[in-house]
């Protein structure tokens, strides 16, 4: 027997077709794999106030005894609050087990009881395996480097918008390619003025994702949705280096997305301008960072991301483009392994949601 609690993205979506699909595949493998059992699957996707959440209410009013929680996060961000809903359903149901699903790159959550299994698997990379543009290797190689460094902001979250200052107030901001997407609607104070876009309309990137409608309260941001590109190509292509702009900066649990993916797929080295532990996360699945091509600057202090990331460009500032092109051959075997490695490890992220009870 399984109970499902959950909201998804809708299906016109390209991840909310692929979030129904794998929820069905997890009820499915959750009752072949547990037949006999009490079992809750919780999806946290677009759960918000606790006390407001019906579903999750007359859940916990009902107090039958679970044998197995299945708390899933795909699609979206597990957030601070989900961990009281957890811990509510674990204490009031007599949960006897927990299962954290997706975003959960630890063995178990810090908070978790003990009697708890964590399956890591990223649900990004099993769309972007299906859909993100084939690009030639070759393609894809610096060979001018017109630009020092690329930073895309497509929404203007708190940490986006305080790089993207940092920026100009070093001076450094034209040395690279900048995007900053206009303020949340209701936004006010001195930065909701503040927008740089290179001129790209939302039709040019349907086919690339971009599932929105052109109304204003759709796209307040004024810079397509790209989920699968590189973006514009004579952009990437004469590029440096690549700051992510990740989703959060927090180190809540782990989270990465199509945009992580980009200078992985696009062979170029990456910063990041987020969450700090996705360098060891990286490191950790096959892959190669190039933190080390940065001498005396630590990236992966939270406290001083900003700082260091402006260190490394002013440190980049100073080569010619000769000698950055020369750069970018002592790390382009990096850039390939990575490429390659991409494409093996999101087969395996494949294959875990696929089959996330076999030993």
């Amino acid at each position: 027997m399984i109970t499902t609690i959950s909201k998804t993205f809708p299906d016109h979506w390209i991840y909310g077709q692929y979030e129904q699909e794998i929820l069905v595949s997890m009820q499915r493998q959750i009752d072949s794999r547990f037949p006999d059992q009490n079992n809750l699957l919780f999806n946290t996707t677009w759960r918000e106030n606790p006390e407001h959440d019906v579903e999750l209410q007359q859940c916990l009013a009902d107090a039958a005894p679970v044998d197995n929680l299945f708390v899933v996060s795909t699609v979206d961000y597990f957030l601070p609050h989900h961990e009281q809903m957890v811990l509510d359903m674990i204490e009031r149901l007599s949960v006897k087990h927990t299962y954290f699903l997706g975003n959960f790159d630890t063995p178990s959550p810090r908070w978790a009881p003990d009697n708890s299994t964590t399956i890591y698997f990223n649900f990004f990379a099993i769309v972007c395996r299906d859909h993100f543009k084939k690009y030639q290797q070759d393609d894809l190689i610096l060979t001018d480097p017109k630009y020092l460094f690329i930073s895309y902001n497509r929404k203007p979250y708190a940490h986006r918008l305080a790089f993207v200052k940092k920026l100009i107030e070093h001076n450094v901001k034209d040395l690279g390619v900048v995007t900053l997407g206009r303020a949340f609607p209701g936004s006010t104070g001195p930065d909701k003025d503040l927008y740089f876009t290179i001129g790209e309309k939302n039709q040019d990137y349907v086919k690339y994702g971009h599932w929105y409608s052109d109304s204003p309260e759709a796209t307040s941001h004024d810079i397509p949705h790209d989920l699968f590109s590189l973006h514009n190509m004579h952009y990437w292509k004469h590029h440096f280096l690549h700051i992510v702009g990740g989703t959060s900066q927090s180190r809540w649990n782990q989270f990465l997305t199509q945009i992580d993916f980009k200078p992985i797929i696009g062979m170029r080295p990456f910063l990041i301008n987020g969450q700090t532990q996705n360098y060891e996360f990286w490191r950790r699945n096959g892959f190669r960072t190039f933190n080390h091509y940065f001498p005396g600057l630590d990236f992966e202090r939270t406290d001083t991301v900003h700082a260091t990331l402006i260190d490394a460009i002013q440190q980049l500032s100073k080569l010619s483009n000769s000698e950055l092109l020369a750069l970018y051959n002592t790390m382009l075997p990096d850039l390939i392994h990575n490429r390659q490695r991409w494409y093996a490890w999101a087969d395996e992220q494949k294959n875990q949601v696929e089959n996330l009870f076999d030993e």
